[in-house]
């Protein structure tokens, strides 16, 4: 075992600040003792007969003191009182002398209430008024799209690729979708493209996650052959998606992994996703990994045991299976059923890999495996039912009672369904947000980070030991990393490139798989969280690493956890590939001139640029400066001269690169400064 550990020191500036009100929640233990005040000129004036308080409260300017929930009847609760003073040391103070009185308190200064992003067509549980399709959208709560919105909404510069029956762009929200190699359009695939990308907020049908990202379009054509569907997966690759959707699988089903694989689409996706920047996200499939043979019918020649399909099983493809949203607590009123032995049963209960939770214990609800209930063609003993599982999963989205746009557009109807082919579209459309952000992600980060950010739903977390959360014990091992989160996933990643930023990582238990992220630009912190028994981590921060509270770190000896700090970490430079019409990179002049000084590296008003060599007669001829996310934040131009001074008193504090180009505009020397 591998085990890196390094102590950080963080060092906080304190400063005054002037004429600021200060905020807290005070926690008492006992709101029946909490001292008295009267309004006095709008200040508060201690009135009890304490003369110890009395004098005490005199030396601050105290506006309020009050109980901050008086209308909920909770001994906990009514114990919690609002202070707002002109002193940033009164609850310290009062901590320290009355502590009989004041146990703790939350630092509210500067906080406030702001509503989460929802587009005006966000469906029917939107609180804000819904002028698009009256569709049940619940699965966008449940991943907390809205919390994400708040961060990002996409850009038209990430192109999300959809390859499948084809995506209707004569429908309003589809209207951007593009299309190549003359693909058709279908209703599966206009589905799926919406879910990713639908436009947002323009008052009309529904919203996609990534609602501001564009769409690329290639047809595949159900009964379509390998040849043509990995021919359009490089056609999509080629013409700028960096997602790539793929909600289909390759006509085998086999429980054996290696049954069904294919060496040469393999190949083609390690070509494009180390060629072409591109992320894979693929649908599991909708078979139930929880069968036997005795329960298949005569001769329908179904496999049996854990199922594998492709090419969701591939390396370098993220692997969605699905899970419940619907109901977000036991709630034997709305949707218990009995099954013919008389055993309750719950349906689509939140966060079970499984429709139906036996319901006997309503405080330990467990997936059911028994004979008699939810027979079907695939599975008529009434074993567990699912979505397709097995250990290539990554992480597990919602597919069940998802809206489907296409029978909106195509007959007026609001109509649901189920399965992984929507459950991968979520995590595309969740991906385009994230590269939204920061375009230089890879495919391994963007997985890892879904992964990291990802709700635990596999094991129990109140106990001390390692165990599976009961309701998805069966399949413990084989889902994946845990429920997607849109919002944290899209935070993280906010967080990762932002020079003051701090990523958290929280609340997890990880047992297996590898976690790499070496572009943290400032701060991490691991809290209740556990890298064991298989799970290899390495992260490397420009600034901190901070193990909290509940953090274990206890691979085996096979396995490995390396955490480092490099100040020299580097932000974003991404810049798209451009293609000629062979499909090829086009070749450009990028020699660079190391004889250019740009200095002082750590700016503070001025930026010296000088040359003293004769490479460039004509000298610098413009220099343009990009932030840690690729956008350009100043431009100079027509520099006739070796040397320049640059006046950035305008740009904010941060990373940046700076590339000063040739009379060819030829990037010719490029330097990565911070800007004080």
């Amino acid at each position: 075992m591998r085990l890196n550990l390094l102590i950080v020191f963080i060092f906080y500036s304190s400063f005054c600040v002037s004429q600021t009100d200060y905020e807290y929640y005070m926690y008492l233990s006992d709101y029946n003792i909490a001292p008295q005040f009267d309004n006095i000129n709008g200040v508060l004036t201690y009135s009890g007969d304490n003369r110890d308080m009395e004098s005490f409260f005199a030396q601050y300017t105290i506006l309020e003191f009050h109980q901050a929930f008086s209308q909920i009847p909770d001994f906990d609760i009514l114990n919690v009182f609002k202070l707002k003073t002109t002193s940033d040391k009164l609850a310290d103070e009062m901590l320290d002398k009355y502590g009989s009185i004041f146990v703790s308190y939350d630092n509210l200064t500067g906080q406030y209430v702001e509503t989460l992003l929802y587009p005006n067509d966000y469906g029917t549980t939107s609180p804000v008024t819904n002028s698009g399709a009256n569709a049940d959208r619940t699965e966008l709560d449940y991943i907390n799209a809205p919390s994400a919105w708040d961060v990002t909404t996409g850009d038209s510069k990430i192109i999300i690729g959809i390859s499948d029956t084809g995506v209707n762009n004569s429908y309003t929200d589809l209207s951007k979708s593009l299309t190549i190699n003359g693909s058709s359009s279908g209703s599966h695939g206009t589905n799926v493209g919406a879910l990713a990308a639908a436009s947002g907020n323009n008052a009309y049908g529904t919203v996609g996650v990534c609602y501001d990202c564009d769409l690329l379009s290639a047809g595949i054509g159900f009964g379509n052959t390998s040849e043509v569907i990995f021919s359009n997966l490089y056609a999509l690759a080629i013409n700028g998606a960096r997602v790539i959707n793929m909600s289909w699988y390759n006509g085998v089903w086999y429980a054996p992994v290696g049954v069904g694989y294919r060496q040469v689409e393999q190949d083609i996706i390690n070509y494009i996703v180390d060629n072409f920047d591109v992320t894979f996200v693929a649908a599991t499939g909708n078979k139930s990994s929880f069968t036997t043979a005795a329960n298949l019918p005569s001769g329908n020649g179904t496999p049996y045991g854990i199922l594998h399909l492709y090419p969701a099983s591939y390396d370098n493809v993220i692997s969605v299976s699905s899970v419940n949203h619907y109901y977000p607590e036991l709630n034997v009123d709305s949707f218990e059923v009995t099954n013919p032995f008389g055993q309750d049963i719950y349906l689509r209960i939140q966060d079970a890999i499984t429709i139906m939770v036996d319901g006997t214990d309503i405080n330990n609800p467990v997936c059911i495996n028994f004979s008699g209930f939810y027979q079907n063609p695939d599975n008529p003993n009434g074993f567990v039912n699912t979505h397709t599982l097995n250990e290539s999963v990554d992480i597990l989205s919602t597919g069940y009672q998802i809206f489907q746009y296409y029978d909106f557009e195509n007959s007026n109807t609001i109509t649901y369904g189920n399965g992984t082919s929507y459950s991968a579209p979520i995590v595309s459309g969740t991906i385009g947000l994230m590269l939204t952000i920061n375009e230089c992600l890879t495919n391994n980060q963007i997985e890892t980070i879904l992964k990291l950010t990802s709700k635990d739903i596999e094991h129990d977390l109140t106990s001390d030991l390692i165990q599976p959360n009961p309701m998805n014990a069966i399949a413990y091992g084989i889902m994946g990393s845990g429920k997607l989160e849109v919002d944290k996933s899209v935070q993280f990643v906010d967080e990762i490139s932002n020079a003051t930023g701090t990523a958290e990582i929280k609340d997890h238990i990880f047992h297996r798989g590898s976690y790499i992220l070496n572009n943290i630009l400032n701060s991490l912190v691991i809290e209740n969280s556990r890298f064991v028994q298989d799970a290899q981590a390495e992260f490397v921060a420009g600034n901190s690493i901070e193990l909290l509270e509940g953090t274990l770190l206890e691979p085996y000896t096979n396995s490995y956890i390396d955490l480092s700090i490099d100040s020299n970490i580097s932000g974003c430079n991404y810049q798209a590939k451009t293609f000629n019409n062979t499909g090829k990179i086009k070749e450009e002049n990028n020699q660079e001139n190391s004889a250019y000084k740009v200095f002082p590296t750590l700016v503070n008003r001025e930026l010296n640029i000088v040359n003293d060599e004769e490479f460039n007669k004509e000298g610098l001829i413009a220099v343009e400066i990009y932030d840690i996310l690729g956008f350009k934040v100043y431009e100079a131009s027509k520099l006739n001269s070796n040397e320049a001074i640059l006046k950035l008193n305008d740009l904010k504090s941060g990373i940046y690169v700076v590339k000063i180009y040739d009379n060819k505009h030829n990037v010719i020397h490029t330097e990565k400064i911070i800007k004080k």
